[in-house]
């Protein structure tokens, strides 16, 4: 190809030139249309051709592009690297430097992956750069913040690098956190400690009495299961605050016995109607009880029952698995706040409370 672009004139004089060799007489677009989509039975004969190149056959195709390919040359300007992949052969009327480059350029292509975008766009933000074996180029993301650089849009086919995608990306500039970004980022830390103090008080109810089993969990406290007497069932059912009630009677027992133990406790209704209660406690809390004492108290809030169910009306078994135990206290909740015509289905105590929000906010914030 020619070094110096030809002038309007020139380009007229060899347009003229490939015409002498079969191609199309005008040397523009529109008698390239004409001459490559038009036949018998097309349209009206005369007007171009203005199908696009994908209701082309690849004989037409190729027609086309190799006129509109020579008219650019002659120009001056070098071919898109878009219209490289028509040329799968060397039938056409290009000159030794042209297939090499094209052929360069095929094999280039052919090697970027699908999701990849030419470097054509590689001034707009948040778009990949394509990467090939041959030149080693490392997709990148261009960032709107980072500095305009100058890309080279045309093929770079006369001075010999063998990579024509897309020019390196600037290296990046490693920077040393100052001082005061220092001092930002640990009072950023403060604040989020602050709203996650302040989240607590925005939990919903299951999420606070999740967080006193996992408390339990943490401070070795023990899964309990509670069964009623028929007399203490058939009060707490008649209640309109049966959690409150309940209360009264767990504090009542505790208090006589001297002990304070942390609690959280969720009412259910069986299948069969009976009502129990099912949560968790913290036995070795200060001022705890043993679990023989504890048990005591236990049943004595619950009506002692007599006989052989009284041998498992308070049972206490290891917390394993908080997040399973309170699915599992969950299952029946709709069914025993029907029962009990409330949504207020458990209670938890203020120490427990305490002691929860503690382990919650501790754990968060770390």
């Amino acid at each position: 190809m020619s070094e110096t672009i030809p002038s309007h004139s020139d380009a007229q004089a060899l347009v003229g030139a490939y015409d002498e060799e079969g191609l199309p007489s005008s040397g523009t677009e529109a008698s390239a249309d004409l001459d490559a989509g038009t036949g018998d039975g097309d349209g009206l004969s005369g007007c171009p051709d203005t199908r696009p190149l994908r209701d082309r056959s690849l004989a037409e195709q190729l027609e086309l592009t190799s006129h509109r390919l020579n008219v650019s040359r002659s120009i001056g300007f070098l071919p898109t690297a878009e219209a490289t992949w028509l040329f799968a052969t060397s039938e056409n009327r290009l000159d030794r430097g042209d297939l090499a480059l094209m052929e360069q350029l095929s094999d280039l292509l052919s090697d970027i992956e699908a999701e990849d975008t030419i470097a054509t766009l590689a001034r707009k933000p948040c778009v990949y750069i394509a990467t090939t074996p041959e030149c080693d180029v490392a997709t990148a993301e261009v960032s709107a913040k980072e500095p305009a650089v100058p890309l080279s849009q045309g093929v770079a086919g006369r001075d010999g690098s063998p990579c024509a995608v897309a020019p390196p990306s600037p290296s990046l500039i490693t920077t040393h956190p100052s001082a005061s970004s220092q001092v930002d980022k640990a009072n950023g830390q403060s604040r989020a400690y602050n709203r996650q103090a302040l989240r607590w008080n925005r939990l919903p109810p299951n999420k606070r009495f999740l967080a006193t089993i996992e408390a339990a969990a943490r401070q070795k406290g023990l899964a309990v299961t509670l069964a009623f007497s028929e007399a203490r069932e058939r009060a707490l059912m008649a209640s309109t605050d049966p959690t409150r009630l309940l209360t009264h009677y767990l504090n009542r027992g505790l208090k006589a016995a001297g002990v304070a133990v942390p609690y959280s406790l969720r009412l259910e209704v069986s299948p069969e109607g009976r009502l129990h209660a099912h949560g968790v406690l913290i036995a070795s809390a200060p001022a705890g009880a043993d679990v023989g004492q504890l048990k005591a108290v236990l049943v004595s809030a619950a009506g002692k029952i007599h006989g052989r169910a009284g041998s498992k009306q308070c049972v206490f078994k290891d917390i394993s698995d908080a997040d399973g135990w309170h699915s599992y206290l969950l299952k029946s909740h709709r069914r025993t706040a029907k029962a009990l015509g409330t949504e207020k289905t458990s209670v938890i105590s203020r120490g427990m409370l305490r002691i929860a929000r503690a382990e919650y906010e501790v754990s968060s914030s770390g």
